[in-house]
């Protein structure tokens, strides 16, 4: 179904939440003037700070995320107090990701890779095929393409086409590190497949949702408001296609892991070639989001049809 057709749909979409560049200046200047004994205390306040606005699209986002994650288990008070402790650790990883800017060292010290994901970035170095690393958002995402980065691996990072002055400011930052970003539009996806066909090495996210899309891949069992695009990328390109999570540890450490290579198969459907392939890719996804389904900092709806239902009482 065409999210296209229902306008509420598109109004759901929506978030508030760090559209200001001031927001994200704050942010950075805090991250960077304070000492992690302060910083982190502060970090949390702002956070829990943010999480009171229960009203707000971005906290009814979070709400309703975590509600499908839970198979609509999770209800009243305890969903609530789930959502607050998403922002929180939210703001955490802000905190580390806007610090690390100024020490590259704290990268280092705060992001390890897995063995599997530790032999893929060796490969990805050589330049030898072309490789479309598929990321959820999880705490610590910024930091960990900061350290790929740092480890040499060259690559462009399709971004969501996110217009506010918070999130250009954050991609401004982002490519001075040497993690190249560029709106997802059809200039970026031309260079994107050029890179993959070239050996080189492509990134983008796949579960933020979009406003308007033809397709409604299954995600969690529900039907989403997930992106497809990067299943033609692939395919075009023939990439080999991995998705990577990461798993925020007690020490606010992350480790970051890979699943094994997501092979994608032709159909001669169009619609279902995107979807099919889209969805195998999505239960990738899931696994590495049950994992804590709180360090999921996904502030947008990705599952808008399901609103009506939760705020009715489901939530």
């Amino acid at each position: 179904m065409d999210n296209a057709d229902h306008p509420r749909k598109r109004r759901q979409l929506r978030s508030t939440i760090s559209t200001t560049g001031w927001t994200t200046l704050l942010a950075l200047f805090i991250s960077q003037a304070l000492p992690p004994a302060l910083g982190y205390p502060l970090s949390r306040f702002l956070g829990w700070l943010v999480g009171l606005f229960t009203q707000g699209a971005a906290f009814r986002s979070v709400r309703l995320n975590l509600w499908i994650v839970s198979g609509k288990r999770l209800r009243g008070a305890k969903l609530k107090r789930a959502a607050r402790r998403v922002f929180a650790y939210q703001s955490i990883a802000l905190y580390d990701f806007y610090r690390a800017l100024k020490y590259p060292a704290i990268a280092q010290r705060k992001v390890r890779f897995s063995p599997a994901f530790a032999r893929l970035v060796e490969e990805c170095k050589k330049e030898e095929r072309g490789t479309l690393l598929l990321v959820t958002h999880l705490s610590g995402f910024n930091l960990g393409g900061l350290r790929l980065a740092q480890e040499g691996v060259r690559y462009l990072t399709l971004a969501n086409t996110d217009n506010s002055r918070a999130y250009q400011l954050q991609n401004e930052l982002r490519n001075r590190q040497g993690m190249l970003v560029m709106p997802f539009t059809i200039q970026a996806l031309t260079q994107a497949r050029e890179r993959l066909q070239a050996g080189g090495t492509v990134l983008t996210g796949i579960d933020r949702p979009l406003e308007e899309s033809r397709y409604a891949p299954r995600f969690f069992g529900y039907p989403s408001a997930l992106p497809v695009a990067y299943v033609r990328l692939a395919l075009r390109a023939c990439a080999r296609v991995f998705v990577v999570g990461l798993t925020t540890l007690k020490d606010r450490t992350h480790l970051i892991d890979v699943s094994d290579e997501v092979v994608m198969e032709r159909s001669a459907d169009a619609e279902e070639e995107l979807v099919k392939n889209a969805e195998k890719v999505l239960r990738e996804a899931e696994e590495f989001i049950r994992r804590d389904p709180l360090h999921w900092m996904m502030f947008f709806p990705v599952w808008p049809a399901e609103m009506d239902e939760l705020e009715r009482g489901g939530g």
